[in-house]
């Protein structure tokens, strides 16, 4: 489940389309045909937000996570090209930044949401982190 910092706002664990931007369509047209691409993609997220767990203070940057898994996969994989073949217009961060946002609605933890934008940085990017006692 996803929680805003103030606390009013709750996703989860279901995505309720009819509350997504028009955008998100992208991600759901991936989540429906892009069958192994999804797969892979959603077992190397689900494996980072595992290890992102187990920290002592448990955070997930999405800019970090979506960088290092895309450029995992660059160099071994065909990734990039299956994904541009089949998906044209998509932009594969701003889709697995999506596919990130649902497996975290999804979980059984509750992820507090906190959109920042550093010095530098051109676009804000979104961070989640548990509170725990």
């Amino acid at each position: 489940m996803i929680q805003s910092l103030d606390g009013d706002s709750v996703v989860g664990p279901e995505l309720r389309r009819e509350n997504l931007n028009e955008y998100w369509r992208e991600y759901f047209t991936f989540a429906e045909q892009g069958n192994e691409l999804f797969d892979m993609t959603r077992t190397e997220l689900l494996t980072r937000i595992a290890s992102a767990k187990q920290a002592a203070r448990p955070h997930v940057d999405s800019q970090i996570i979506i960088n290092e898994l895309l450029n995992n996969l660059g160099p071994r994989h065909t990734f990039f090209r299956q994904f541009n073949e089949r998906f044209p217009g998509s932009r594969p961060a701003q889709v697995l930044g999506m596919q990130l946002y649902a497996l975290l609605a999804a979980d059984d933890e509750t992820w507090r949401y906190m959109k920042t934008t550093r010095a530098g940085h051109v676009f804000s990017h979104s961070n989640y982190f548990i509170t725990r006692p």
